[in-house]
C-alpha cells in the first residue's frame, strides 16, 4: 500500500489539500459505478460524480483558484487521500496538462470499452436525454473527426463528441507523454468487473489505501427499458467506425498492453465478426420505434 500523500483536512483546514487521484476516462466506461464502490472506502474522501473542472473552459487558467474545487471534497475523519471522477477530462485537449500543473503527482485510473460500443452507448445516453440529438447515423457522420481533437474549438460541444472520444491511441499517447506509467492504471471495462475484486485491488494499490475486506456495493440505480425514437444502427454506420479507429485500436493496444482481440472492433477488423451482425448486437440492447426498429431488450449497460 502506498502511503496517502498530504495531511488529512479531517486534521485542519483542506482549502489547499490537492487530490491524490482521478477516475479520467472514459465516459461510459464504468466509470460511475467504480467511483460509488471507490466512495465507499472509509479511507477515501471524494465528490460529486463529475465535476468537470479541469474541462471547464471558462476558467481562468492562467491564474487558476483551486479553492473552490477543493470544498467540493466530502472529507471525513479516516480520509488519508481523496479524488473525484469526472470521464472526460481524458478526451477534452487541455485538460490533462491543467491535471499535471495541480498535480504532477497525482494518480489516474482509466477505464476502457470497444469504441464503437462506447459511441453507441453514448449515444443513447445523449439521445434520450435530448430531442436535439440526432439519429445514430447522422450524429456520427455530423462530426467524424478521423483524429483525437487537438483543441476545445476542434472537439466541439462534448455531448456531440461520439466518435472523437474513441481514439484510445492518440489519448493515451498523449497521457504517458505527461505522467509515468506507473502513475497510470488502465482497465478494461468488462474485465473490471466479471474480475472486480482483483480490479478494486488494483485501484486501492494505486492509489494508496488499504484494500477492501468485502466488495463493496454496486450502487446501481435500476435497469429499465431504454426506448429510443430513431433507427437502429446499420451496417454501414458499423463499418464507418470501425475503419475510423482501426490504425488507432492497434497503437492503443500496443501501448495499454490490454487484450482488444475480443473487442467487437478488433472482431470486424479480424474477419471474425460481420459489421451487420454487431450493428444487430447493438442494436438488441435497445427498443426503437423508428421505422427500423426492431427486437427489443432490458437495457442493463453501467455507465
Amino acid at each position: 500500500m502506498r502511503p496517502g500523500r498530504g495531511r488529512s483536512p479531517g486534521r485542519g483546514n483542506g482549502d489547499d489539500r490537492r487530490l491524490d487521484f482521478l477516475i479520467a476516462g472514459v465516459q461510459k466506461g464504468g466509470t460511475t459505478s467504480l467511483y460509488r464502490m471507490l466512495a465507499q472506502h472509509p479511507q477515501i474522501a471524494s465528490a460529486r460524480k463529475e465535476l468537470h473542472y479541469f474541462s471547464d473552459e471558462k476558467r481562468d487558467w492562467s491564474s487558476p483558484n483551486y479553492r473552490p474545487y477543493h470544498r467540493r471534497i466530502r472529507w471525513s475523519e479516516s480520509a488519508t487521500v481523496a479524488g473525484e471522477s469526472t470521464p472526460s477530462y481524458v478526451f477534452w485537449p487541455g485538460a490533462m496538462e491543467r491535471i499535471k500543473a495541480y498535480n504532477p503527482d497525482i494518480r489516474l485510473v482509466l477505464s476502457f470499452r470497444d469504441p464503437v460500443e462506447r459511441a453507441f452507448s453514448q449515444w443513447c445516453m445523449e439521445r434520450e436525454r435530448r430531442d436535439d440529438i440526432p439519429g445514430f447515423g447522422e450524429a456520427i457522420r455530423a462530426v467524424s473527426p478521423r483524429r483525437w481533437p487537438r483543441s476545445p474549438a476542434e472537439a466541439g460541444h462534448p455531448t456531440r463528441a461520439f466518435v472523437g472520444r474513441g481514439y484510445y491511441g492518440e489519448q493515451l499517447t498523449h497521457v504517458l507523454g505527461l505522467f509515468p506509467a506507473e502513475h497510470v492504471l488502465l482497465l478494461d471495462f468488462h474485465q473490471m468487473f466479471t474480475e472486480l475484486p482483483a480490479s478494486l485491488n488494483r485501484v486501492t494499490d494505486l492509489i494508496g489505501v488499504e484494500r477492501f475486506g468485502d466488495v463493496p456495493r454496486q450502487l446501481r440505480e435500476r435497469a429499465r427499458p431504454l426506448a429510443i425514437d430513431a433507427e437502429p444502427p446499420r451496417e454501414e454506420d458499423v463499418s464507418l467506425l470501425v475503419d475510423r479507429y482501426a490504425s488507432d485500436l492497434a497503437v492503443f493496444e500496443r501501448l495499454s498492453g490490454l487484450g482488444v482481440a475480443a473487442w467487437p472492433t478488433a472482431r470486424v477488423l479480424a474477419g471474425s465478426l460481420a459489421p451487420a451482425d454487431l450493428a444487430r448486437a447493438l442494436a438488441g440492447t435497445t427498443t426503437f420505434s423508428g421505422a427500423r426498429g426492431g427486437d427489443s431488450a432490458d437495457r442493463t449497460d453501467r455507465s
